[in-house]
């Protein structure tokens, strides 16, 4: 606790303050201490006056500023459940139906509809007469939950769930039967193959106008459905057919495969041949050691002949590479917009080769991030530079990689051309990432013409760039450095 000599001498100037107003601080008579003019050794006695006296009224008002924001977030803390409350009293019913909405949309379940709706009374009749609250059904639903849910849910669309771990498969038939009437308006549908396919096809349930999505796992029977409006898939461990009516129209694919000695590499390549509205790509391997023996008739598509929006690859626990190369080959056609490569938990190859196809580097696109973690590397191969003098488009790449080196630090100026296209690059938790290489690139990348050349280099948190390289090579290149470490 400060004395209160500080205290006093503020209360001082603040009187004077109040009395002559702000703009008076500017004059030296509103100071307890005044400041002679010059300095001599004659006024220096005067000056440290005025300089202790300063000190001590900011020490005073710190002290005062530390006890007032201490009151200010206790006050803040006492009374925030009492606003709230006020607040949701004072929101018309229209408003607050919107908010639940909005938490509904958060989320991907049933569980937050439910509790809004047990809070207050209001809170009930607002959100029963939501509609959009009560249009996820799952099959572990009571027949009663189900039967309110229809009556609340008026016309919308509704998302069905069949993907319930131990639900019995009499329990997911007699819940297929009680929807089946609605069919009509699933406009998502989450299958089980096990459980649900036979009884779907069984009860002549295959026609859904508004069906918009689908998961599935294995081999569903899809060829008999009426899906007019299907665009979004995702397939878990499916035996890809180009005979599914559904595939011209598709725009977002997700495919996983986990756990498979089979992988159906030849499959893949001639389903998404059929996929001619393809935007958006997900592909993930797991724990895939072998693809199937069977071989595909020629590919006649050119490498890099297809645009699509957006290509993410997941490569993780122990996938084999020569599974990746069958892949690559089966994508080797796309030239995406944007290229997502995750590499995780990978360690019979160096990581480089988790990059390479039968036909040489994979990573084609106008943006490309690369995430590698935990997988065996030797270090020796730049990966920057080998991604730049691969693809002649990419003008944006991210890269978050530990253990990599990124370019040949032995570079002659000649070499550069190569990365004349990038105009942006980001290092995230890159540990091997040299300030030599840092360096390289901002001396050879950054060009004086306008729109050319590097525009942002983004250091985020790599163990061997110190604060100091960074803020002098912040003063020499300006805003298009950018770092955090």
């Amino acid at each position: 606790m400060h004395d209160s000599n500080g205290v006093d001498a503020l209360l001082r100037i603040l009187t004077r303050v109040k009395r002559l107003g702000w703009q008076q601080l500017y004059e030296e008579d509103i100071w307890n201490h005044s400041t002679p003019k010059g300095v001599t050794l004659e006024t220096l006695h005067s000056i440290r006056l005025a300089l202790a006296e300063s000190k001590s009224c900011m020490a005073a008002l710190d002290e005062i500023a530390s006890h007032v924001s201490t009151r200010i977030r206790l006050l803040q803390k006492k009374s925030a459940a009492a606003v709230l409350e006020e607040g949701i009293k004072l929101l018309p019913d229209e408003i607050l139906g919107h908010i639940f909405e909005v938490g509904h949309l958060m989320t991907e379940d049933c569980a937050f509809s439910l509790r809004v709706s047990r809070v207050s009374r209001r809170f009930r009749e607002v959100s029963v007469r939501t509609p959009i609250l009560w249009t996820r059904f799952s099959a572990h639903f009571p027949d009663s939950q189900i039967h309110a849910f229809i009556a609340r849910s008026g016309q919308r669309d509704l998302d069905v769930s069949t993907c319930v771990p131990g639900t019995d498969p009499a329990r997911v038939e007699a819940f297929l039967q009680t929807l089946g009437d609605h069919s009509s308006r699933w406009s998502r549908l989450f299958l089980n193959k096990e459980q649900a396919e036979s009884p779907i096809n069984d009860l002549n349930c295959t026609n859904f106008p508004r069906l918009n999505f689908l998961y599935f796992s294995s081999q569903v029977g899809l060829s008999d459905w009426s899906t007019p409006v299907l665009s979004h898939i995702h397939a878990r461990n499916w035996y890809a057919s180009p005979d599914v009516p559904f595939c011209p129209q598709l725009t977002h694919v997700e495919l996983s495969y986990d756990d498979m000695i089979d992988v159906p590499a030849a499959d893949i390549a001639e389903t998404l041949c059929c996929m001619t509205n393809l935007q958006e790509l997900s592909l993930t391997l797991e724990k895939c050691s072998d693809v199937d023996s069977f071989v595909a008739a020629e590919d006649t598509r050119e490498r890099h002949s297809v645009r699509i929006e957006k290509l993410n690859i997941r490569i993780r626990d122990k996938t084999k590479q020569q599974v990746v190369v069958h892949i690559y080959d089966a994508l080797s056609y796309l030239i995406p917009t944007t290229l997502d490569i995750q590499l995780t938990d990978l360690d019979d190859e160096d990581s480089f080769e988790f990059f390479v196809g039968s036909s040489g580097l994979f990573p084609y696109a106008f943006i490309m991030n690369i995430r590698i973690s935990e997988v065996t590397t030797t270090g020796v191969i730049p990966l920057l530079s080998k991604l730049s003098s691969n693809c002649d488009i990419a003008h944006t790449v991210n890269l978050e990689a530990p253990m990599e080196t990124f370019i040949d630090e032995s570079y002659l100026g000649h070499h550069w051309s190569s990365f004349s296209n990038l105009r942006n690059i980001s290092f995230k938790y890159c540990d091997r990432l040299s300030e030599t290489q840092v360096e390289q690139l901002a001396e050879h990348l950054f060009v004086t013409a306008e729109g050319e050349g590097l525009q942002s280099l983004r250091i985020i948190s790599c163990r061997q760039i110190s604060e100091e390289f960074m803020r002098d090579l912040e003063d020499k290149f300006g805003d298009k450095i950018v770092w955090k470490l």
